[in-house]
């Protein structure tokens, strides 16, 4: 799942991906697949406190810990204030089991603990109160990040309605009870960090003739019309239009 996900929307060479896979299966494993709760742990901290804008957990989960047993856990709320990520803290959404149920009492939840912890953790998480299986899970999934990396979402709030708006339109009949179960730990208005300079399209930490490209190849389609992508309406003007192969021509041959 997370693999399909990565070779859907993250193939530009500007993402820089760091992943941590538990498999007690695996014998001397390499990076990133990690073959005992320890190591995995160890990996997560590491790779989390080094700061990222994004950050996924996909397997099973309990309130508290991210395993599908208590023998197994890779991560337990206990480890959250070991992270020191400090400010650099990361938009999470976690496609399991309860992990987000915050009225629990007397035990918070790890989407609380997360987004509470003052020296690292979240900045917001999108996480589920409820119970679900992976089909469901993969439309909130994709929707999450086609609203990120395609449409421009830069507000958290926007982009969680975006996952849910995908699982709904696609799925009508199944899954729905996601739509309820899945919410924001976090400040809805809380915008984040653009992932790349708004005219280099492909986000490959260059501008050229391929992003005007894609622009040109979007022209004349406005918000709500098959054809418009968010992400190439560099002047977020609801359309696209000669405005925005002019903004993206005018950077041709920034690089960084």
């Amino acid at each position: 799942m997370s693999e399909a996900i990565i070779a859907t929307y993250l193939t530009s060479p500007g993402w820089d991906l760091r992943k941590v896979y538990y498999n007690p299966g695996m014998v001397n494993p390499p990076d990133p697949y990690y073959n005992t709760v320890d190591l995995a742990r160890g990996a997560i901290r590491t790779k989390w406190s080094q700061g990222v804008a994004l950050a996924n957990y996909v397997g099973h989960a309990f309130l508290d810990y991210w395993g599908s047993t208590v023998t197994d856990q890779q991560w337990h709320n206990n480890d959250t204030p070991t992270l020191d990520n400090g400010a650099k803290l990361p938009f999470l959404i976690s496609l399991d089991c309860l992990d987000g149920y915050f009225d629990y009492p007397n035990r918070p939840s790890m989407a609380e603990k997360f987004l509470t912890h003052n020296n690292g953790g979240t900045v917001a998480h999108f996480a589920p109160s409820g119970l679900g299986i992976a089909t469901g899970h993969d439309y909130l999934h994709r929707g999450f990040y086609n609203a990120i990396v395609n449409n421009h979402v830069l507000q958290t709030g926007p982009v969680v309605m975006a996952a849910k708006i995908n699982l709904h339109t696609n799925v009508p009949n199944y899954f729905q009870d996601l739509l309820y179960t899945f919410g924001l730990i976090g400040d809805p208005a809380m915008s984040l960090v653009p992932l790349c300079r708004t005219t280099d399209i492909n986000c490959d930490n260059r501008v050229n003739i391929v992003d005007i490209q894609k622009v040109s190849a979007h022209w004349n389609t406005s918000s709500g019309q098959t054809g418009y992508v968010g992400r190439y309406d560099v002047t977020n003007d609801g359309s696209i239009s000669i405005a925005d192969i002019i903004a993206t021509a005018t950077d041709y041959g920034w690089s960084q």
